[in-house]
């Protein structure tokens, strides 16, 4: 949340620094290894290890929880279609999806806020969204707030 609220990126640049550099650097964040541009670095030390995480597809109904990355095979911001570029957002304590996205209409990157429903709405088949949580031992290391 406090990412969205300072919107620290910098310039989008597709597979580079954009919406999965935005969530490894909030994961970096989380468990207290500081986000790479915090540390002057280009490169994630937890972020991108797949093996903190426990990965399944979503279904409608399924729990979410703060922290839960949200994968999505079509992005929320236009219609699916073959060949198109999946999407990533974390959930915040809150219950809302952050992501970073620019699209070429767009002057600016943004920062969103979005609700779970809105930010899956793309996703209608088996498969177009899968949740990845921290496996247990790795959830301990993350700062709990009071709410």
């Amino acid at each position: 949340m406090r990412f969205y609220q300072t919107r620290p990126m910098g310039r989008f640049q597709l597979n580079v620094n954009d919406c999965s550099d935005f969530v490894e650097c909030i994961i970096d964040e989380a468990l207290g290894a500081g986000a790479r541009f915090e540390r002057g670095s280009t490169d994630h030390l937890l972020g991108e290890r797949a093996g903190l995480f426990d990965y399944s597809y979503w279904q409608p109904g399924m729990d979410v929880r703060p922290g839960d990355l949200v994968l999505i095979r079509h992005s929320p911001w236009y219609a699916p279609r073959q060949g198109s570029i999946g999407h990533e957002g974390v959930v915040g304590a809150d219950g809302m999806v952050y992501d970073f996205v620019k699209l070429r209409r767009w002057r600016q990157a943004r920062y969103g806020r979005h609700t779970f429903r809105w930010f899956v709405r793309n996703c209608h088949d088996p498969g177009d969204a899968g949740i990845g949580r921290l496996k247990p031992q790795y959830r301990y290391l993350a700062p709990s707030r009071a709410r």
